[in-house]
């Protein structure tokens, strides 16, 4: 069985609706769709081998991405994922919404046969992750949280 809960990519040319049942991603892995999970590999190897594919499919278990897809999104590749974290950043991020198997198949479906889109996507994920994952936005969040952390304790022990 397949299961897409951490990367997975496009690796071959177009693929239609009347080639890709929704209900395939329940079936065993055929050549349409190569898993990336081959045993752990370094960081510095992500953005070769997410640039060889124009999908990405990252987790629909937990509700949250992690660096793959933050990777992927940086290589501006699309990344088809669910993201529950509404708040977490003052604009939504540009990830293609999927929650269960038909939910990505539906979605590769589209993106594999839309170019246009792909590109689109893929340029809007650069732009976000550069806009809220550069390493001053970053930075400048771990600073403020290590100052409330050094606060809360200096007023603890004031009243303790």
């Amino acid at each position: 069985m397949i299961y897409l809960a951490w990367f997975a990519a496009i690796v071959e040319g177009r693929i239609g609706v009347e080639t890709l049942d929704p209900h395939a991603f329940r079936a065993p892995i055929s050549r349409t769709v190569e898993g990336l999970h081959r045993g752990v590999q370094p960081r510095h190897h992500l953005p070769e081998i997410i640039s060889q594919h124009g999908v990405v499919v990252g987790q629909v278990l937990l509700g949250v991405v992690g660096m793959a897809e933050l990777e992927a999104m940086a290589c501006a590749r699309p990344v088809v994922s669910w993201f529950s974290h509404r708040g977490a950043y003052e604009e939504f991020p540009p990830f293609v919404r999927a929650v269960d198997g038909f939910d990505i198949a539906i979605a590769v479906i589209k993106l594999v046969d839309d170019a246009a889109e792909r590109a689109r996507l893929g340029e809007a994920s650069r732009a976000w992750v550069t806009k809220y994952h550069n390493v001053d936005t970053v930075s400048g969040r771990v600073e403020r949280a290590a100052e409330e952390i050094i606060a809360t304790s200096q007023r603890h022990q004031r009243t303790g």
